[in-house]
């Protein structure tokens, strides 16, 4: 792997879109980090999911990533398809750890309502697996991976040692960042801001000098703490519980279960206890909530 410097620069990319020259363009003007969203390494998966790339097209984007001077490289990958699609979810996993990526970033198979995907669910055309495939191959991706000194870092994203994503910190930790671009979002003195969605609609704002702003929000003290427990509990760091003045009776049963670790008050869960991240946050968050009121 490659030394890496004071600044991380990432930029993202479609297999089926990335050159060589493109790639070329962005090391010379100070890109250190690569993401592919290679999805799968699979064809008929895929095909599935309406990806313009196949299989061979995604090892062929990694290796012009190479040939452009690429060294820090991520994969993202996605588990969790219906049973109909037929794939091996861990030779999928070997085939991005054998590929020489430093980092992947694994996510579940979503159905956002207003998607293709989920108007398909949503008229029965489309079944989702069950939690209990889904956990499988949840716990196969941290299996695989951790087996070849990959690191889960946070609930979806896997790294070598030294290799984790800077900017993603910035969001999990709660500090500010820029967004810049259509649909972007930034968060700047306590006050979260997002751009115009539309690229059309962008430009002319950037052409005519205006702002290209959307709208904005300013979070609660409430609102602030559970995001902080939240994102604090997707990663490896976990939580401290004086920080958000719980007893360490609160996660005793966690720990019972095999949900969570602790070290003195700093709690993190483990592989079990991510697949359960959103009951356990809004269970600390009703004992907070309790303590406030009474």
């Amino acid at each position: 792997m490659g030394s890496r410097g004071s600044i991380e620069w990432t930029a993202e990319a479609n297999p089926s879109s990335l050159t060589v020259e493109t790639a070329r363009a962005w090391r010379e003007i100070g890109v250190n980090r690569l993401s592919l969203g290679v999805q799968s390494f699979d064809d008929r998966a895929l095909a599935w999911l309406g990806r313009l790339h196949d299989a061979r097209e995604a090892r062929a984007a990694i290796d012009r990533a190479r040939t452009a001077g690429f060294d820090d490289l991520s994969l993202d990958l996605i588990f969790g398809l219906p049973a109909a699609v037929s794939r091996r979810w861990r030779w999928e996993l070997q085939q991005a750890i054998g590929s020489g990526v430093s980092h992947v970033s694994a996510y579940g198979l979503t159905a956002e309502p207003e998607t293709p995907l989920g108007r398909r669910v949503a008229l029965g055309r489309v079944s989702l697996p069950d939690s209990g495939s889904y956990a499988i191959e949840y716990r196969i991706t941290a299996e695989e991976l951790e087996s070849h000194d990959f690191v889960q870092y946070e609930v979806s994203n896997f790294a070598l040692p030294g290799h984790e994503c800077r900017h993603n910190w910035h969001y999990w930790i709660g500090t500010e960042y820029l967004g810049v671009g259509p649909s972007a979002h930034s968060y700047i003195r306590g006050r979260r801001i997002w751009n115009v969605r539309h690229w059309k609609a962008y430009r002319a704002a950037v052409l005519a000098g205006e702002s290209v702003r959307a709208g904005h929000e300013i979070p609660s003290v409430t609102q602030r703490r559970l995001e902080a427990l939240w994102l604090g509990l997707r990663t490896r760091r976990g939580i401290d519980l004086d920080v958000f003045g719980l007893p360490s009776t609160a996660v005793e049963g966690w720990i019972a279960r095999g949900w969570a670790s602790r070290q003195g008050t700093r709690v993190r869960l483990t592989t079990g206890g991510w697949l359960l991240l959103d009951e356990l946050v809004a269970t600390l968050a009703a004992r907070m909530k309790e303590d406030e009121t009474g």
